[in-house]
């Protein structure tokens, strides 16, 4: 205790006491230094001032003895030590103290003392002699000087003597205060501290009953007080404890009790967590109900005469519930992968399609705000790759549609590259049978930025930047978080940069394995068609020149690229390069593209220039100029880019875009809508099945609504009427049949709508199940315009109605029409379970054909939606095949089948319809006995479709 707390204490505050007082008498003894040796300088200076005068007035009467009995009576006894008097830089008088050891030792190195100045050069450079010099002045003119030199060492000395006094004093006032706060430190805390340090020795052994003595010492005496409280708390605790040990048998059968009390906790919130997903399974269908109305009322409302005001808030409600439906999509995605439920899938896609996909279905948007919207994927970047197309192009899509919402002019670009995984270390965990790859897709706009202090909101649930943004973005703040979740499942990220005011630029990460593949004949091409060939490129987007830059330059070719027409006209003038073909942009600032083209073709030198318009409106708008402009190709932005090379391809391979192109097909029904008009419901849960029908409609002249399931068709005919229900059979949640005799229950002949049965079943009970639950007619899918067309002209409505009438012709029509199932189904092939049809083609190109046609100048963008859908649900559908299978599932299994095959056959998939159909026929047998065989040959086949359909996407 001394050595650590006494002795450290003491040694410090005495030190300290030592070095003050040091300090105070250095102070002290400096002031008093400098004080007199300012007196000896003042001193001194007055004395060569007084002579001065002396030797000015003694001038006059030329009496120099007197003024040497005046230097010899004020140097008497003093600090001097030399004082000469020089007029005309001659001495005329001087004195030099012998007093002074420095003039003594000079006279005694027999230096001639005549030579006075010589004598006092050496004296006065030394370092305690200070030399003053004053000037005589005689009726204002320096007739000379007086130089006094004078000596410190006698101050210096009595400094000394001071400052060795006073140490001598501190160090004994810091003894005399060390022993007297050693002597108090002993008696006020050394002594009660180690009372308390020895109670709590006491304590440390386990002697709980010593207590130690409170005295009046403040904080120590209150020490002792808490070491005796914890004394007896411990002997309280020891005894709780002892009472505790003896109830040991009791405890664990509690324990036991707690144990068996949270198992019946898990379960309860096991319980729970299957009623979440339920409530949020029913959630969605309830909220999608209401939806189904808004869609609905406004399908009616747009079909009656409306104000132009009018007419902008009924848009604005539909474009509201498609908003809903978003919401609705982010909060179930969030909820599935809080509960873990959202599996990724393992299949092979072409990561190229998958960022044009996504592009495409929001190329409307971007038109709409003016944006441009484009993308380049670096040529590093693989094609085929493994992993969940699905995912990829719903973090894309979210990011784009960010973009886009949050930009009002400029642009949303989207970059793709990729890095291969070179060190093992880094590719380890993945797929060790190909080539592993990190891919990065980064979306960059020109918005309105975000702050880098709200950074951090941005990957929260429910949270955006701030509620001013909320308001005027809308947006649950959901779409971020789940593509975080959804990149680090794909052992990804996702990060932001961001400038106000100036954009952002959202990028996130994939790790996936590579396919190869050989490009060898797309190579070959390019060297013979590509290669060398001078294109250019006039766009006023800096962006989508060097978009189109690279791109053309990877495939060989020499770009020259300008950002108006005036420079591209300037350029083809001076004909300073040759070009094989020109990509012209309609919308540029001055000279659009059109009026571009028109100046092009008015030279005759570039008359016969292939010239490719781009453009973000659509290619309608050049039906009349494409007769006189003779463009080459038309192409939507953002340009795809497989699109661009086949289309510069066959271009510059001398077989025009034109001679390929299908002519429009004159539908003989399309105006089939004012002939017959109805109000028309399809009621079909596949999303393929869906568009096909809309579409079809639409070509005839009907705006017709949709809903998933029998539930949502009989609320929607509550809400409204319908003239025609188009009735899928098979449907989640309620069929179609059960809702067709729901709606014959509620619904008396005459006010019913006209029902006709949709299904890909052609076996001759079902049809007949069919009308036996009320059902008006039936059509097969795939659906077909000719079928449908026979069907519409079957119905008759009521002048200035849109309810049906005649109900007594409605039975004659369901005798007749039985007749008419009765003989097409006699004569029709009967279709074995164990066979399947080998020479039927992957894709029936004739109903894709099809279904361009009938989509005219919208083809591209609405193939590419439906085969996008078929990607989404085919894969769900499979599992579900699977499962049922695996479970022994007939019914499960004859659904999924049904809903694979009919989608299928939409898209001219007819080999993998009938293998769907195979499997529809097993589960009819009430059994799965077999299924499984067919399940490897449906997914190889399934493959096929996918690799077919991706070819149709690049077309």
């Amino acid at each position: 205790m001394r050595k650590t707390i006494a002795f450290r204490y003491l040694l410090i505050t005495n030190a300290l006491g030592a070095i003050l007082q040091l300090v105070l008498v250095s102070i002290l003894i400096s002031w008093s230094y400098f004080r007199d040796l300012n007196n000896l300088q003042i001193k001194t200076q007055s004395q060569a001032q007084l002579l001065s005068d002396i030797r000015v007035a003694e001038i006059g009467e030329s009496d120099l003895s007197s003024m040497e009995n005046s230097i010899t009576k004020n140097h008497l006894n003093t600090d001097i030590v030399y004082t000469i008097i020089l007029e005309n830089r001659k001495v005329t008088n001087s004195f030099l103290n012998l007093e002074q050891s420095i003039i003594k030792q000079t006279m005694e190195d027999s230096i001639n003392p005549d030579d006075i100045l010589e004598l006092i050069e050496p004296i006065s450079q030394q370092s305690f002699i200070k030399e003053i010099r004053n000037p005589i002045i005689n009726n204002g003119n320096i007739i000379g000087e007086i130089r006094i030199a004078y000596s410190i060492k006698n101050i210096q000395k009595e400094a000394l003597q001071r400052l060795t006094i006073g140490i001598v004093i501190s160090i004994i006032i810091s003894l005399i205060s060390l022993l007297f706060s050693k002597f108090l430190f002993q008696r006020e805390v050394y002594q009660p501290l180690k009372k308390a340090l020895k109670l709590a020795k006491a304590l440390e052994k386990g002697n709980l009953q010593q207590r130690g003595e409170v005295e009046n010492h403040q904080e120590i005496s209150q020490l002792i007080s808490s070491l005796n409280k914890i004394a007896a708390k411990l002997e309280e605790t020891i005894d709780n404890l002892e009472a505790r040990i003896a109830e040991a048998d009791d405890t664990e059968k509690q324990l036991q009790d707690v144990i068996a009390e949270l198992s019946q906790l898990r379960k309860e919130a096991l319980v729970a967590s299957e009623a979440k997903s339920d409530f949020l399974a029913t959630m969605s269908h309830e909220i999608r109900t209401p939806m189904n109305a808004i869609i609905g009322m406004t399908g009616l409302l747009l079909d009656t005469e409306l104000q132009e005001k009018q007419k902008d808030f009924t848009e604005i409600i539909r474009a509201s519930s498609e908003e809903l439906l978003s919401i609705i999509n982010d909060v179930l995605d969030f909820s599935k992968i809080e509960a873990g439920k959202i599996e990724l899938e393992e299949q092979e896609f072409d990561l190229h399609n998958c960022i044009e996909g996504a592009l495409n279905l929001l190329a409307n948007k971007a038109v709409e705000k003016n944006l441009e919207l484009a993308y380049l994927i670096k040529p590093s970047t693989p094609k085929k790759i493994i992993g969940d197309p699905t995912k990829v192009n719903q973090i894309l899509v979210n990011l784009v549609n960010n973009g886009i919402k949050f930009t009002k002019s400029g642009e949303v670009v989207v970059y793709a590259e990729a890095t291969p995984l070179e060190s093992e270390e880094e590719s380890e965990e993945f797929n060790s049978q190909f080539q592993n790859y990190k891919i990065k897709i980064s979306v960059r706009d020109t918005g309105i930025g975000i702050p880098q202090e709200k950074m951090d909101k941005l990957f929260k649930s429910f949270s955006q930047v701030d509620a001013s943004t909320t308001r005027e973005y809308g947006g649950t703040g959901l779409g971020l978080v789940i593509c975080k979740n959804l990149c680090e499942m794909m052992h990804g990220n996702i990060s932001v940069e961001s400038e106000l005011g100036i954009g952002s630029t959202f990028s996130f990460t994939i790790i996936a394995p590579s396919v190869e593949e050989t490009n060898t004949n797309n190579t070959q091409t390019e060297k013979q068609y590509l290669l060398g060939k001078q294109m250019l490129i006039v766009d006023d987007n800096a962006t989508n020149r060097q978009i189109l830059t690279l791109q053309a330059q990877s495939w060989g070719m020499l770009t020259c690229a300008v950002e108006s027409g005036a420079k591209a006209l300037e350029l083809l003038q001076k004909g300073a390069a040759s070009f094989d073909l020109a990509v012209l942009d309609l919308q540029m600032p001055n000279m659009d593209g059109i009026e571009l083209a028109k100046i092009i073709r008015f030279q005759t030198k570039y008359h016969n220039l292939p010239l490719i318009m781009l453009t973000s409106w659509g290619t309608d708008i050049f039906q009349q100029q494409e007769q006189d402009l003779k463009f080459a190709a038309i192409l939507n932005k953002p340009i795809q880019q497989s699109k661009l090379r086949n289309v510069l391809i066959n271009i510059l391979a001398e077989d025009s875009i034109e001679k390929k192109k299908p002519e429009p097909v004159k539908f003989q029904h399309e105006n089939l809508a004012e002939t017959i008009p109805l109000k028309i419901l399809v009621a079909e849960d596949s999303v393929v099945n869906q568009k096909v029908a809309l579409l079809i409609l639409r070509q005839l002249g009907y705006r017709a609504d949709a809903v998933s399931s029998g539930v949502e068709a009989i609320k929607a005919l509550q809400r409204q009427s319908y003239d025609l229900v188009f009735m899928d059979v098979q449907m989640p949640e309620m069929d179609g049949l059960t809702a067709t005799k729901l709606i014959c229950k509620e619904w008396s002949s005459s006010q019913r709508p006209y029902i006709i049965a949709m299904t890909a079943s052609v076996i001759l009970g079902d049809r007949q199940v069919c009308l036996d639950a009320g059902m008006d007619d039936y059509i097969a899918k795939p659906i077909r315009v000719e079928a449908l067309v026979e069907a519409l002209k079957k119905i008759k409505t009521k002048s200035n109605s849109h309810q049906m009438i005649d109900p007594n012709s409605s039975t004659n029509m369901d005798l007749s029409l039985k007749s008419k199932i009765n003989q097409k189904t006699e004569t029709m092939p009967q279709i074995l379970p164990n066979k399947t049809s080998q020479n039927i083609e992957t894709i029936n190109p004739k109903i894709l054909n099809s279904l361009r046609q009938m989509a005219g100048q919208q083809a591209s963008k609405i193939i590419s939606e439906l085969i996008n859908n078929y990607f989404e649900d085919a894969p769900l559908q499979l599992k579900e095949i699977q499962k049922a299978i695996e479970s022994h599932d007939p019914k499960a299994l004859r659904l999924s089948a049904h809903s694979l095959r009919s989608a299928s056959a939409n898209l001219g998939a007819n080999k993998l319809a009938d293998l769907c159909k195979q499997l529809e026929h097993i589960a009819r047998g009430n059994t799965t006995k077999g299924a499984l065989e067919y399940l490897s040959i449906l997914e190889i086949e399934y493959q096929q479709v996918c690799k077919a359909l991706e070819k149709e996407l690049e077309i």
